[in-house]
């Protein structure tokens, strides 16, 4: 959890720099473990025939979302 959470900091200090913005902008969003960090993994869809839903349509409540492929 430790090690996600830190990554998550540090691609949003990479993000605020992208922007155009102090390292430290999205930090006291975050700040104190503030945040909905939660992996969850998705099995490959190896079917066809199956409907395969995942997540309907739906808005997150998160500052950011990372998904891996």
């Amino acid at each position: 959890y430790d090690a996600l959470d830190g990554l998550g900091s540090r691609m949003l200090s990479a993000l605020a720099l992208h922007l155009g913005l102090d390292e430290t902008y999205f930090a006291d969003k975050t700040n104190n473990g503030n945040s909905i960090l939660r992996p969850i993994h998705y099995p490959p869809i190896t079917t066809p025939d199956i409907p395969n839903v995942r997540a309907g349509a739906h808005e997150d409540i998160n500052l950011i979302t990372l998904l891996v492929g």
